[in-house]
């Protein structure tokens, strides 16, 4: 598996979580690496920049870690393509089905783009490439990147840092979360 700037050494593997038979990859562990983070994110923002772009893009939601990095340091807007209903302006909808079932991607009608942006899309890991050819059919002539890929979907992608296999599972924390929790409001 491809692995050019040896950043698989810091992804965490957790056997048997978060059920038996699965080998969780744990990402945190290279965000928590500055050395390990920084290599991604320069990594990306060098692709970005030899694309020449104009605007960045990212999917829901642990593509905004590496794309806001890419954005702020390249100096470029940043623009959020989100799941439904989390965007509080009216927006454009692409629906899409995925091997679980379907979801749609959004993205705020008030966002502007121009016919001669150059669009990097950023996302933290294509699986079979379903999200990427629906948020293609939006851009169909924007950079793909990519931290980390699956064989399924790899050859869906302009760019990748990382080939991982098809069984990997790799989370945030928060995506752990079974139920709501309140935000913290401090003491008192």
């Amino acid at each position: 598996m491809s692995d050019p700037l040896n950043l698989k050494k810091h992804i965490r593997e957790v056997k048997d979580f978060p059920i038996e038979g699965i080998n969780f990859r744990d990402i945190t562990s290279l965000i928590e690496n500055p050395e390990a983070f920084q290599t991604t994110c320069k990594e990306l923002i060098e692709v970005s920049k030899n694309f020449n772009a104009s605007v960045i893009t990212s999917i829901e939601s642990r593509g905004f870690i590496f794309a806001g990095s890419i954005s702020f340091g390249l100096g470029l807007p940043f623009v959020l393509a989100r799941k439904p209903g989390k965007l509080p302006n009216e927006t454009f909808k692409k629906d899409f089905d995925l091997e679980y079932g379907s979801t749609s991607i959004e993205i705020q009608k008030n966002t502007t783009f121009k016919r001669s942006d150059r669009v990097v899309i950023v996302d933290d890991l294509v699986d079979t490439g379903k999200t990427f050819h629906t948020i293609r059919s939006l851009y169909p002539k924007a950079h793909y990147a990519a931290v980390y890929a699956k064989p399924l979907g790899k050859d869906s992608l302009d760019t990748f840092i990382t080939e991982v296999s098809q069984d990997t599972w790799i989370f945030f924390p928060w995506d752990m979360a079974l139920q709501y929790v309140a935000p913290y409001k401090g003491e008192g």
